[in-house]
């Protein structure tokens, strides 16, 4: 784990109480041993009001505040960002090979890319599909389902079975890329995606079940969905 010092920015976390893009950031803080302030909001209204008074960068969350030893505080919006950020102060990042940092960059852009196009189905109405209800709604769930999502779990599974460590980068401990594969396939194998993403599509991979096996055994990861089932 990463040495804390008292001259280091500390950090707080705001997201909803939930697992969503939060956990993996969460998860991240653990394992790497980073002091993060985890602040849930109450209910929508508090997001709500931070949002409209313009406190939010981009006008979403997750958003980390990094208070210096100065008291100067400043807004790190975009969960990659964040998450990336949170992985170098716990000595997750290869920051010192710059070919290492950015095949996790890649495996973090192609778990952005699998995924996108679930989000915008579930919500529509933010992406502006909200026009995409009854049997279209229905065909692009099933294309979700049998083609678009297995394509990019099959790269996974590729990246997994060719790694020397175990790790979606090749990597000798998680980096931001794990963290954000393991939650999303951790969603899928509790079916938390509900009608979009079921946990079948995990059957044909056995690489990225063991992946997430071994992701899940983590002491840190292990305590953590022990107190947030």
């Amino acid at each position: 784990m990463a040495a804390s010092s008292a001259a280091e920015p500390s950090l707080a976390l705001l997201y909803f109480d939930l697992h969503g893009l939060g956990a993996r950031i969460r998860l991240a803080a653990a394992v790497g041993g980073v002091p993060l302030e985890d602040r849930r909001f109450a209910d929508r209204a508090a997001f709500t009001a931070m949002k409209l008074g313009d406190e939010l960068p981009f006008g979403q969350v997750p958003l980390l505040i990094v208070r210096g030893a100065d008291g100067a505080e400043h807004k790190l919006a975009q969960s990659s960002a964040i998450l990336r950020y949170v992985c170098l102060r716990g000595g997750l990042h290869p920051s010192g090979d710059a070919l290492a940092a950015a095949r996790v960059d890649a495996a973090l852009v192609a778990e952005a890319d699998a995924f996108a196009p679930v989000g915008c189905a579930k919500y529509r109405e933010r992406m502006g599909f909200a026009a995409l209800e009854g049997p279209a709604l229905a065909a692009v769930e099933a294309a979700l389902r049998t083609d678009v999502v297995p394509r990019h779990l099959g790269f996974l599974e590729k990246a997994l079975a060719a790694s020397t460590t175990g790790w979606v980068a090749g990597t000798a401990r998680p980096s931001a890329a794990d963290f954000a594969w393991a939650t999303q396939l951790r969603d899928i194998s509790v079916n938390q995606h509900s009608a979009f993403l079921t946990k079948e599509l995990l059957e044909p991979l056995p690489a990225a079940r063991a992946f997430l096996a071994r992701f899940l055994a983590l002491p840190e990861v292990a305590a953590y969905y022990t107190a947030h089932p």
